[in-house]
Order: C-alpha cells, then sequence, then structure tokens
C-alpha cells in the first residue's frame, strides 16, 4: 500500500516509488488517497485519474481527513473509540478499504494459483 495525499508533490513521489518497487520485481501495490478532504471529491478523482495514467493500481476508495484523527491520538486510543460525530465515518473509510486490500489479495492470489495450474 503507497499511502499518497491528493498534493502533486505526493503524487509524483508516489509514482515515482512505485516505478522504483516495479524495477526490483514488485507487482503487488495499489495506491492509496489518505488525507483526502471529505468535501473534495473532485480532489480525489484528479489524483486518481493522475496515478492511473502513471500505470498505478489505485484503491477506489480513499481516507477522508477529519480532525477526530488528532482527537484519537491525543487519547491513545484507536478513532473509533472516540466520542465524536466523525468517529464512525473515518473508521467506516478504514473498514472499507480494508475490504477492498481483502478483495484484491483474494483475486491476486486466484490469479497467481491459476497462472500456476
Amino acid at each position: 500500500v503507497l499511502p499518497t495525499t491528493t498534493s502533486g508533490d505526493d503524487l509524483r513521489v508516489t509514482a515515482q516509488t512505485a516505478q522504483l518497487l516495479t524495477g526490483v520485481g514488485s507487482r503487488h501495490h495499489y495506491a492509496l488517497i489518505t488525507k483526502a478532504n471529505p468535501q473534495g471529491v473532485s480532489d480525489v478523482v484528479e489524483a486518481k485519474k493522475f496515478l492511473e495514467a502513471e500505470g498505478l493500481s489505485v484503491f477506489q476508495h480513499w481516507i477522508r481527513q477529519y480532525k477526530v484523527y488528532q482527537y484519537a491520538f491525543l487519547e491513545g486510543v484507536p478513532v473509533y473509540r472516540v466520542k465524536n460525530p466523525k468517529a464512525q465515518d473515518a473508521w467506516a473509510d478504514y473498514q472499507t478499504v480494508m475490504q477492498e486490500v481483502m478483495q484484491n489479495v483474494s483475486q491476486e492470489l486466484a490469479q497467481e494459483t491459476h497462472h500456476a495450474n
């Protein structure tokens, strides 16, 4: 998982990192957009387009930035334990991405098994 923000500099570094990983034989890496503005879906769409044009696989879902993450850090608890209305939204982002990770891993393992036979 290659985390990145929607910042142009971060996107370029993520694309370069993916190229380096591919150069050393890595085939299973995906970009994950993080710290996304909850109101800025267009930024996420543009970031995904850029990364895909650079040849990267990109998670369909992303992690939105909420202040509740700071509260969780300060309280020393997982975000889902913070008593804040956005805590469940923040946790749901991670659960959704994790489901996508598991789906991608299952698909790639199935493909590798198929090619091995």
